[in-house]
């Protein structure tokens, strides 16, 4: 079942949970389980929903575990809906749909009789690593540091190893704690002892403790909504596919303005609506997922609100997913975005800047050793496309052949054959499956940088003028405020520890302003085949 779907059926029965439904046997108890740093919180969300439903629903709540161990659990069946202190692995994610509830702050706290409200994000890593090692040193009380610190697999030390962490080595006689509620007993008894846990559990030891504020900012709901305090872990929902309904109604309750209320008296910032972002056919779903996914993370961590990549099967499908309204941004090809913009209304915000590269060439490719000198030499030959819809593979071919006075690619290429993807056309033709591909440079930049040895296989017959490269746009009908707020997140990305690694994910470098006028060379190229192009899409 899609995301989409999910969540579809989720809002669907949010406004009474224990309302008309269709029967079902109710002898065996719906199993709810997951990480033991968030069971507090789901247990308060589980008596909560008893007291809305006594009569009909039986809820076990089992012991508690860590999020990896949750997902194992559900996929066992020994589970109808576990929750998740961490992202899911892609590997993780398969069959299972995650439903984020609500960010959990991450926040440092130390002894108050350390005499410290504060560190900036270089002190505390000199804290960690030890070149810190007495209060004093950073502006509070002559007393040595205890540093407490949490395995690699938990999920705090995930969240802080992706950023602040990263690459750092934590003094050796740190002390280290299984669980988090140890951690504020500690940090509350031990003179000198700083540690990382939730923001929760540090305001239930004030006075003792004291939370700490980062580079000045305070670790909040609302400076964790606006971006401002980056540490927050997502405590979210995870189902498989074909669940029961009684853990339908157990969602629908939690997503409720009721079931929030557990997330709001724990100092969480429960999420709002999901951002449906749509991403391209470029390269296959498991590398658009890796490629996407950081991005991903970081706006939901951000907004404060779930982001769902949307994969979606052509270019021209992402196109009517914008037009359907069933996605809110996306990432599009510079000839879907010209279509989108006239046929169902988006804006442009920013595109990534890959090594100072924001643009890309559609490219004619055949292989090093075929004997094609020329387009003409390719007539009656067969050539694979990046499918209808992309400027590499649509635009560009019309463009070519018209300038040089030949006929269309239907009836001078025999065939031309769609690939759907710039990655299935050039693999169509390093196959010998056709004897040339129109696809995108950067795509085959790619394709050399993760397999070596496909250097030298392909030249390049015939190139376009540059045109943006995939940007980010989103719907007219998101709100101004929120598209605003994207379109700051992206341009910030790289002065982020969290958004710098997402933008390593997609190995670019930063993203860049885009508009409209960036387009100029497509429009050119658009005015010169336009009327070849009404049999494809709609075109105004």
């Amino acid at each position: 079942m899609p995301l989409v779907r999910l969540f579809a059926l989720l809002l669907l029965g949010s406004v009474a949970a224990c309302g008309s439904r269709p029967a079902e046997p109710p002898d065996r108890p719906l199993h709810i389980g997951g990480s033991g740093s968030a069971r507090d919180v789901v247990e308060q969300l589980i008596a909560s929903y008893r007291m809305i439903c006594p009569k009909r629903e039986r809820v076990e709540h089992v012991p508690s575990t860590h999020s990896g161990a949750a997902l194992t659990a559900l996929r066992a069946g020994e589970l109808d809906v576990a929750y998740v202190t961490r992202e899911p692995r892609a590997q993780e994610r398969r069959g299972l749909y995650v439903y984020p509830y609500a960010l959990d702050p991450v926040v440092f706290a130390v002894h108050a009789g350390a005499g410290i409200t504060g560190l900036s994000v270089a002190d505390l890593r000199r804290v960690y690593r030890g070149e810190v090692v007495r209060w004093s040193q950073v502006g509070g009380r002559d007393v040595p540091i205890v540093v407490l610190d949490r395995p690699e697999y938990t999920s705090s030390k995930v969240l802080l190893r992706s950023s602040l962490f990263a690459e750092l080595a934590v003094r050796g006689d740190a002390l280290v704690f299984e669980t988090q509620p140890p951690v504020k007993g500690a940090v509350a008894t031990m003179p000198g002892a700083i540690g990382y846990t939730s923001l929760r559990e540090a305001l239930s030891r004030v006075p003792d403790v004291v939370v700490l504020r980062i580079d000045g900012v305070y670790p909040g709901p609302g400076t964790v909504r606006s971006g401002e305090y980056p540490w927050a872990r997502t405590l979210s929902f995870v189902v498989r596919d074909g669940f029961p309904l009684a853990a339908k109604r157990f969602l629908d309750y939690a997503m409720s303005p009721e079931g929030r209320h557990p997330a709001q008296d724990a100092a969480m910032v429960p999420v709002r609506r999901e951002l449906r972002l749509a991403v391209p056919p470029a390269r296959n779903i498991v590398a658009q997922e890796i490629k996407y996914g950081g991005l991903a993370r970081y706006l939901q961590v951000r907004l404060g609100r779930p982001v769902e990549l949307v994969h979606q099967p052509s270019y021209t499908a992402l196109t009517e997913a914008f037009r359907q309204s069933r996605v809110d941004a996306g990432f599009l090809g510079s000839l879907e975005y010209v279509v989108a913009r006239e046929e169902a209304g988006v804006e442009v915000l920013a595109r990534p800047d890959y090594g100072g590269v924001s643009q890309y060439r559609g490219v004619l490719f055949v292989r090093t050793d075929s004997p094609y000198r020329s387009v003409e030499d390719l007539r009656g030959r067969a050539v694979a496309h990046a499918g209808a819809g992309t400027t590499a593979g649509q635009v560009f071919p019309l463009y070519l052949l018209r300038t040089s006075g030949l006929p269309p690619p239907e009836r001078f290429f025999d065939p031309f054959l769609a690939a759907e993807s710039h990655e299935g056309a050039l693999r169509a033709l390093l196959e010998g499956r056709v004897e040339a591909a129109a696809a995108k440079d950067l795509v085959w930049r790619a394709m050399i940088r993760e397999d070596p040895g496909l250097e030298g296989r392909l030249r390049m017959l015939a190139v376009s003028l540059p045109v943006p490269s995939n940007a980010l746009a989103t719907s007219v009908r998101v709100d101004p405020s929120l598209r605003d707020q994207i379109r700051g997140l992206l341009l910030a990305m790289d002065q982020s520890p969290y958004g710098r690694r997402a933008l390593v994910e997609m190995g670019a470098e930063r993203f860049v302003p885009t508009t409209d006028g960036d387009y100029a060379n497509l429009y050119r190229m658009l005015e010169t085949v336009s009327a070849d192009l009404a049999g494809f899409f709609q075109y105004r």
